[in-house]
């Protein structure tokens, strides 16, 4: 994670010349994943959390799921 952030930053300075734009989504990357993670843990958990939410990370869940599947 330190070191995909740190080229990203490197990226953004050296080719790109200005900005942080790389670094930033990288960064976004990484806090939405990991928030994600934290609610499908409490939903675990049984902790109560709100339906449209739930639907989210059920939608999210089948998406990822289907990745062992065979392509016809």
């Amino acid at each position: 994670m330190l070191i995909v952030t740190a080229v990203a930053h490197i990226i953004d300075m050296e080719v790109i010349g200005d900005g942080d734009y790389l670094r930033t989504m990288a960064v976004l990357f990484y806090i939405s994943n990991e928030a994600i993670s934290v609610f499908e843990n409490a939903g675990a958990l049984g902790v109560p959390l709100p339906k449209k939410l739930t639907e989210i990370l059920e939608q999210l869940k089948d998406d990822n799921g289907g990745e062992n599947d065979e392509i016809n």
